[in-house]
């Protein structure tokens, strides 16, 4: 091993043992003198001063000299800490989806390309059971002749997902909490509807963003956009080995000068969701 490797090795040792902080965290819309502690007959904790849209359940670890490492963010209702994360989760949506896009650093013939992958649970949360397990939906690549490389293909992820794999459950009013693992400081303006998520479109109603780092595994939402990042990788190795045609639908979906091709891929992981 060499003396890079071995460095990076007691890096990752160190971030495993961290101690993690389970915490509810949430943010002031203007300045403000004070705060306003209420705790409700039934035990329930608010701030009414703190923005709704703020309140975030964060599993976080501390680091020398940075800011410390949020793993996982999930939005809240109020301050009271639920007995497990899955717990509070079932309380704000029906299903869990995940979507994560990977970019090559280098342009293939001009083109930027791009895969993004998406994974849900294969059953409604309240319903999941030991044999229940993460359900690979779809992979698209995304080929962009676009000369702009500062736009990221991460948000035009999110809308493949949300325009064409949560329809379903939408039309029938369920709630859909869709996990990435970008962009965290939008996730609270983009779930209260004041900003859009892609090209000026807002989320549909029922639709909330997640944050999971896809580099840790402590709970279910960093395993399953672990396995979307791992996937898309996969399909990138196979269009660096082979002519990608061969593993692609025809007919591929336009987005100004992206054009986003399903991808022909089987994956079977599992996930405890305990």
């Amino acid at each position: 091993m060499s003396e890079k490797q071995s460095k990076r090795s007691r890096k990752r040792q160190a971030q495993q043992t961290s101690p993690r902080i389970d915490a509810v965290y949430g943010n002031v819309l203007e300045t403000v003198t004070s705060l306003t502690v209420t705790i409700d007959a039934k035990g329930r904790i608010s701030i009414p001063e703190i923005d709704p849209a703020s309140i975030q359940r964060r599993l976080t670890y501390e680091r020398e000299g940075k800011r410390e490492k949020v793993i996982y963010a999930s939005p809240a209702t109020d301050f009271t800490q639920e007995a497990s994360q899955w717990d509070e989760l079932m309380q704000h949506f029906d299903y869990l989806m995940a979507v994560d896009t990977n970019t090559l650093k280098e342009r293939r013939s001009g083109i930027r390309i791009s895969v993004c992958t998406i994974y849900c649970f294969s059953n409604e949360l309240a319903r999941l059971g030991p044999s229940d397990s993460a359900m690979h939906v779809e992979s698209y690549l995304i080929c962009d002749a676009s000369e702009d490389s500062s736009i990221s293909h991460e948000p035009l992820g999110w809308h493949l997902a949300i325009s064409r794999h949560t329809v379903l459950a939408r039309q029938a009013t369920k709630r859909v909490g869709l996990i990435t693992d970008h962009d965290l400081g939008r996730h609270a303006d983009i779930n209260a509807g004041r900003a859009t998520y892609f090209d000026g479109i807002a989320l549909p109603p029922g639709v909330k963003l997640l944050y999971a780092s896809s580099d840790k595994a402590d709970n279910f939402a960093n395993q399953l956009i672990r396995h979307c990042d791992t996937a898309a990788t996969k399909v990138m190795d196979i269009f660096s080995k082979f002519q990608m045609q061969q593993f692609l639908y025809p007919d591929p979906i336009e987005f100004g000068s992206a054009l986003c091709f399903r991808v022909r891929v089987s994956t079977t992981p599992s996930i405890n969701p305990s």
